[in-house]
């Protein structure tokens, strides 16, 4: 079982991305990104993200913005989803 840093920008992004089942390159598509470069750099903590790179790549995982910037621990509070618990 992979563990995951969620006190870091990167362990949550790759956490939120894992629980899809999405691969870097998938994301990176879904985010805007040319390639899975910018995604593995941001995962492996090379470089950070602000609001902007932080909303789009929140609204193709289904967390909120906040939440991969490390702001808040409520992964869902992404306004105007609705979440279904299971």
């Amino acid at each position: 079982m992979e563990k995951y840093d969620l006190t870091s920008q990167g362990g949550r992004l790759r956490f939120a991305r894992n629980r899809l089942h999405l691969t870097q390159e998938q994301l990176a598509e879904k985010a805007g990104y040319t390639g899975a470069g910018s995604i593995r750099q941001f995962e492996t903590g090379i470089r950070s993200f602000g609001r902007k790179p932080a909303g789009r790549m929140a609204a193709a995982l289904g967390v909120s913005a906040e939440w991969l910037l490390c702001l808040t621990d409520d992964m869902q509070s992404l306004a105007g989803v609705d979440f279904i618990d299971m």
